[in-house]
């Protein structure tokens, strides 16, 4: 689900107001959390924070449409923009005490039917 998000350059109060994209890696335990800018960099003070948590729809071509809102978002450079930053959040292993491998974006674990989803 992708939502609205604020991201500051560096500790300054200057940012941007970003969609964040949230996808499961398909090799690596991890999620990946890119921002996209729809704003230019500005001080925090200036902006609409109220769209900050809005989920929003993702329509091409770098269209967004707020899902509880009337609300259109249009990246910087529409479907070309880049993303002002991109993290990396480790997927715990689940707690269990079978086998388990990362395969294809998710969980798996070895039961005795094969490897099923462990989550």
């Amino acid at each position: 689900m992708d939502k609205i998000t604020f991201v500051r350059d560096g500790e300054s109060e200057f940012g941007w107001l970003c969609v964040c994209n949230a996808s499961r890696s398909y090799n690596e335990p991890e999620l990946v959390l890119q921002h996209w800018p729809f704003t230019e960099r500005t001080f925090e003070r200036r902006l609409d924070m109220d769209l900050v948590g809005l989920e929003v729809a993702y329509r091409g071509n770098g269209v967004f449409h707020g899902r509880d809102r009337n609300a259109v978002i249009v990246l910087l450079d529409g479907g070309q923009t880049k993303p002002v930053k991109t993290e990396r959040v480790p997927i715990p292993r689940p707690k269990t005490p079978l086998e388990c491998r990362y395969e294809r974006g998710r969980w798996e674990k070895r039961t005795v039917k094969g490897w099923v989803p462990a989550e």
